[in-house]
């Protein structure tokens, strides 16, 4: 019976959390499907995935919301006292609810992890495709249409067919380093589509074309303009790379979302790999950078010979350096080993000592600055990874975590329906929803790891749900209005 009750408010509410989310994304993406001429069942379609996309902030509200209607509704009906008084404990009572939620929880996560990849492809997809699809075509009257890349079209008049045009006047851009050096003006003109559906086809009756690219680009400067009058003349449109096509599916592929948990593995293993290459590139950058501070008398029995100090560039400025040069002759050795080391050289070779230790420590800082932002390039890629594939685990444990906050405290407020327990759900879901935004925000900046990140709503509303579940248990008044109104007065009388 606890079960048939749980079952229809979970349905119930689920679809229509479902519907108010899938509104919120056609409200979002509206002004990129209207006026494309798409099928109803692209649309429908659309639809679908999104709504498939949606699950995971769908599914936890609704069971919330469920769990407090039904555990609400048991309590002010007296069904969960006298439950009690035939030995039936909360949890007793909650058990097939508990099992219930489990179900669903696991079936979440197989969603999570096979269903939500292919929708969150197909969406993706499905979006792509309409973004590159262009408006379709209606020309408004006494206006310029730019909708046919490459062509300023403006009517003065439609007939009532919407397809016969009264003073039609077409300005061609198609090629942009000409302006607009061919126009076509007509009296009349009809729009049809050609019987493959490829172009669209404009006949033009009683009208003239007038061509003077030859003015823009100064050639044949004996004939300027091109002038052409006709009778009728059919200009064709191109209208192949203007409809709504697949063939761009594959642009969207190997997205973390569009991952299961195996997959997002085999991912994580090759960032690692390609982030502890970079390490490896940074340590061999950093020996660089300490030999620079050895001794030379060490590295000069290595090496044999000193730096010339015309590659300065790759000069290590090392103390203890000793110099034998004349003030008159290009130093290969500076000695930092001296108090006014530089007071051993001419005006020249001080220059040159200067600008050759800028340059190298401009280099050396902008492989540093390089190296930081390769490394946290690859963080973020890894983080991202790691986002995906706690999300998969998290949902399914927040679903659960939801239930045993909302069933205790339908048990403690006593009251079903969609009254006050909506208002509880709608609190408690806001909460875990920001909180659980702010992890996610924050392990994408680098602020958080993945794990805290991901499961920190988890852990904030766990021990919420089982105080709520031990103060059920021992039928705590903490949200009675009587209780509170008690203990004022028990503190006023005190004072």
């Amino acid at each position: 019976m606890v079960v048939r009750s749980y079952f229809g408010p979970f349905i119930l509410t689920f679809f229509i959390s479902l519907f108010v989310l899938v509104m919120q994304f056609l409200w979002k993406y509206i002004d990129q499907l209207v006026g494309k001429g798409l099928e109803i069942t692209i649309i429908l379609e659309l639809l679908f995935y999104a709504s498939a996309t949606l699950v995971p902030m769908a599914l936890p509200l609704a069971i919330l919301l469920s769990s407090i209607m039904t555990m609400g509704a048991l309590a002010e009906n007296l069904e969960l006292v006298a439950a009690k008084a035939s030995g039936i404990s909360l949890l007793g009572l909650m058990k097939p609810l508990i099992i219930l939620s489990s179900l669903i929880s696991f079936t979440a996560f197989l969603f999570a992890n096979y269903g939500m990849p292919i929708a969150n492809y197909k969406l993706k997809s499905l979006l792509f495709s309409i973004q590159r699809t262009r408006p379709a075509i209606d020309i408004p009257e006494s206006a310029f249409y730019d909708g046919i890349k490459g062509l300023e079209i403006y009517i003065r008049k439609k007939e009532d067919d919407g397809k016969t045009f009264q003073d039609v006047l077409i300005y061609d851009h198609s090629k942009d380093m000409y302006g607009a050096s061919s126009v076509t003006m007509a009296r009349r003109g009809a729009l049809s589509m050609s019987d493959d559906g490829r172009f669209l086809v404009l006949r033009l009756h009683q009208g003239m074309r007038i061509d003077d690219r030859n003015f823009f680009t100064k050639e044949r400067e004996g004939l300027p303009l091109y002038r052409e009058v006709f009778a009728e003349q059919q200009v064709f449109f191109d209208l192949s790379g203007s409809k709504f096509n697949r063939d761009n599916e594959g642009l969207v592929k190997n997205q973390y979302s569009m991952m299961n948990v195996s997959q997002l593995n085999q991912v994580n293993r090759e960032l690692l790999n390609d982030l502890n290459q970079t390490h490896t590139q940074a340590t061999i950058l950093m020996q660089y950078l300490s030999s620079i501070s050895t001794q030379h008398q060490t590295q000069e029995e290595q090496i044999g010979a000193a730096p010339d100090i015309r590659d300065i560039g790759m000069l290590e400025l090392m103390p203890d350096a000793q110099t034998n040069q004349s003030k008159d002759s290009t130093p290969t050795h500076v000695s930092f080993s001296k108090n006014q080391f530089l007071s051993s050289y001419n005006e020249e070779q001080t220059h040159l000592i200067k600008t050759s230790a800028r340059q190298s420590a401009e280099e050396i800082r902008s492989k540093i600055e390089e190296h930081k932002s390769v490394v946290k390039g690859k963080q973020s890629q890894i983080a991202k990874n790691r986002v995906e594939f706690h999300r998969k685990y998290s949902l399914s444990i927040a679903c659960l975590i939801l239930f045993f906050v909302g069933a205790p405290l339908g048990a403690i407020i006593r009251k079903g329906g969609l009254g006050l327990p909506l208002i509880f759900c709608i609190v408690i879901f806001i909460v875990y929803y920001v909180i659980s935004t702010i992890g996610e925000k924050s392990v994408k900046q680098l602020a958080l790891s993945p794990f805290w990140g991901m499961w920190l709503s988890t852990f904030i509303l766990f021990p919420f749900g089982l105080f709520l579940t031990l103060k059920a248990s021992t039928d705590s008044p903490i949200f009675m209005a009587e209780t509170y109104i008690r203990l004022l007065k028990r503190i006023a009388g005190k004072k």
